[in-house]
């Protein structure tokens, strides 16, 4: 009996001690506590624990933007990280909320901004976090298309910086995944170079085979970097600078495994490769004295490389859908040693195939370059623009391409006319042209949807305008488009489309933004202008010499030389 009675007191205890712990630990889900705790008829303390369930604020942080200036008003990055939260959003300036799932771009007009930043939690507490920023365009035009496509590998996104970053900027890298890639180990102000335009796309180049940085025009990327030259052919590469063997205070040679050649170089120029003859060469060495320029001391060379190519300005193709095209130019070698030649497709590659890329020219050799232009059916019609790339030694040309891409049924043939007296213009100014629309099928009057663009050499819309406008058989009218305040100098393209019915015909015109330079008749009027002042002011002198002697010698004509004009000319008797 007793140890029955023993289990039922033990049994009571545990009982009783549970329900008292659970009265202490009730957790209590959006409920009020009211009431008070009673022991028999006399109120006293006790403790009662509360577990409050999803309370938890979120937590945000923006990282980018920052409070900076940027060079862009399009595609700005908003980069956050949020903890805790069911759903985010974002203010910018005035505008409506946009709620986002993830880091996104969005676009900004000029000057100073405030973007506000909010989450909430399960239960609707709200939590937010701003920064104040500011956007100006004018500042630095930075043109990197070249590196900001298929092919951009790891090359730096420039835009998504801003001014402040780019004053101090570390691991700057430019790469096409084809040909080849550069690293900057050092911090560089990319704004420190002449100019409010950073052209990328114009002065540096990586292509195949060949690794090079004009650094007349960017001389703040005059640095220490790492270089690779990819899919080399060579058993045993050597690096050559300039067309000569590198030194081994400017180059040094880091790796060669499947094709891929990495080496260190002190300062920019031009760098390729060739194989390490078998045998000691003779190849003259080169000082690592480097100029402002970029350019290098070297010993004298035997002859001279020069190059004349044909046609020297730029190729404009119109081509439709599931087209084709050739198109042709001349390489002369035009100096006294052979030229080795590469060529290289950029912009337009996707376009364009070339039927030799790489050759050797002799002196006072010409070579034909043919080039074959598919008018791809999967690309939007567009204006496409890219370059021909030329390399011969320590050469390089280009010859610029304007490739416009029309739907291969295009229900109307456009064309389009600048007035002479606007291929030169000044920024600020409007340019007139005119467009000539004639329907290519019998449509009856319709409505069409005209676009009218100025675009710059990379393909990049300047400024733009559209309107709908009736046709019947043809229409004939003129446009004016105002060109932007403070852009650089050079060439430009009108380029106007016809949209109807989903098909797309196109025309583009040229002009530049610029002083017009003189021509040689204009030189040569200009010249026999100054000639006859000259000839004049010295006739005027002599005829006033001539008076001073008469009244010095008071009528004594027999003993003067007297000036006579006849038929001939001036002539002293």
């Amino acid at each position: 009996m007793r140890w029955r009675l023993f289990l039922i007191t033990f049994l009571f205890l545990i009982v009783a001690t549970s329900l008292i712990y659970a009265q202490q630990n009730t957790t209590i889900t959006g409920q009020s506590i009211t009431g008070e705790a009673v022991t028999g008829k006399a109120t006293q303390q006790t403790s009662v624990k509360v577990n409050v369930v999803g309370s938890q604020l979120a937590s945000i942080t923006i990282n980018k933007p920052e409070n900076k200036t940027y060079l862009t008003n399009t595609s700005i990055w908003l980069d956050f990280t949020a903890n805790n939260y069911q759903a985010i959003w974002y203010k910018l300036d005035n505008q409506n909320n946009k709620t986002i799932n993830s880091n996104t771009y969005f676009n900004a007009s000029q000057g100073s901004h405030t973007l506000i930043l909010y989450a909430n939690n399960s239960l609707g507490n709200m939590t937010s976090k701003n920064v104040t920023f500011s956007v100006n365009t004018t500042l630095y035009t930075i043109n990197y298309s070249y590196f900001n496509g298929s092919n951009k590998g790891n090359s730096t996104d420039f835009t998504s910086y801003s001014l402040e970053e780019l004053e101090n900027f570390s691991n700057c890298t430019f790469e096409n995944t084809n040909y080849g890639k550069i690293l900057f180990t050092n911090t560089l102000n990319l704004t420190g170079n002449s100019g409010s335009t950073l052209d990328f796309n114009k002065y540096v180049n990586i292509s195949s085979n060949w690794i090079e940085i004009n650094t007349s025009a960017l001389p703040n990327l005059n640095s220490s970097a790492t270089l690779t030259l990819y899919d080399l052919d060579y058993s045993d590469p050597r690096i050559i600078i300039n067309g000569i063997v590198c030194p081994t205070d400017v180059c040094v040679k880091n790796s060669y495994s499947g094709g891929d050649l990495n080496f260190n170089v002190s300062h920019f120029t031009a760098f390729t490769a060739e194989e390490t003859p078998s045998s000691p060469s003779n190849s003259p060495s080169v000082s690592s004295s480097f100029g402002g320029s970029g350019s290098i001391k070297k010993s004298p060379e035997i002859g001279v490389n020069s190059m004349e190519i044909t046609p020297d300005k730029f190729i404009k193709i119109l081509i439709k859908q599931k087209e084709k095209k050739q198109e042709s130019f001349t390489i002369k070698n035009t100096g006294t040693i052979n030229l080795n030649i590469n060529l290289l497709i950029q912009g337009i590659d996707a376009f364009t195939k070339i039927n030799e890329k790489s050759f050797t020219l002799a002196p006072g050799e010409t070579k034909k370059v043919n080039l074959e232009f598919n008018g791809l059916e999967n690309k939007d019609p567009n204006v496409y623009t890219g370059r021909i790339l030329i390399h011969g030694n320590n050469l390089e040309k280009a010859i610029p391409v304007i490739l416009e891409l029309e739907s291969k049924k295009p229900l109307f043939d456009i064309n389009i006319k600048i007035p002479e007296g606007y291929s030169y213009v000044k920024s600020g100014q409007n340019i007139p042209f005119n467009v000539k629309l004639l329907e290519l099928e019998e449509l009856s009057k319709v409505d069409v949807n005209m676009e009218y663009n100025i675009k710059n050499e990379e393909g990049t819309t300047i400024t733009s305008s559209s309107e709908t406008i009736g046709v019947e058989k043809q229409a004939d009218f003129t446009k004016t488009l105002t060109i932007p305040e403070n852009i650089p100098k050079g060439n430009y393209l009108v380029y106007v489309r016809v949209l109807y019915s989903g098909e797309v015909a196109s025309a583009s015109e040229s002009f530049t933004v610029g002083k017009k330079p003189f021509t040689v008749s204009q030189i040569l009027i200009y010249l026999l202008i100054f000639l006859l002042l000259i000839s004049v002011t010295y006739t005027l002198y002599q005829i006033r010499k001539l008076k001073k002697s008469i009244m010095s010698n008071k009528g004594k004509v027999s003993d003067l030389k007297i000036m006579k004009i006849n038929k001939r000319g001036l002539k002293w008797h």
